[in-house]
């Protein structure tokens, strides 16, 4: 990727096995805080159908999302 940092993430909002709804935006709630680099996978059906919940949970916290690329650059 290019990267010449390692970098490790604090937070998850653990979809990296099925969850549900529910369970991923208590995850989400928890874990998405300033400073924080938050993993997800985005390639499980839940988190397609609470993406708006999570932006809203973003916004309202008035984050700002950003990739690895944008952090290092």
């Amino acid at each position: 990727m290019g990267y010449h940092t390692i970098t490790m993430w604090s937070a998850t909002i653990g979809d990296d096995r099925l969850i549900n709804e529910d369970q991923l935006i208590a995850n989400a709630t928890r874990s998405v805080q300033p400073q924080q680099i938050v993993l997800g996978h985005a390639n499980l059906p839940p988190i397609t159908h609470c993406f708006d919940q999570l932006l809203g949970i973003i916004a309202s916290r008035n984050l700002q999302p950003v990739t690895l690329a944008g952090v290092f650059s």
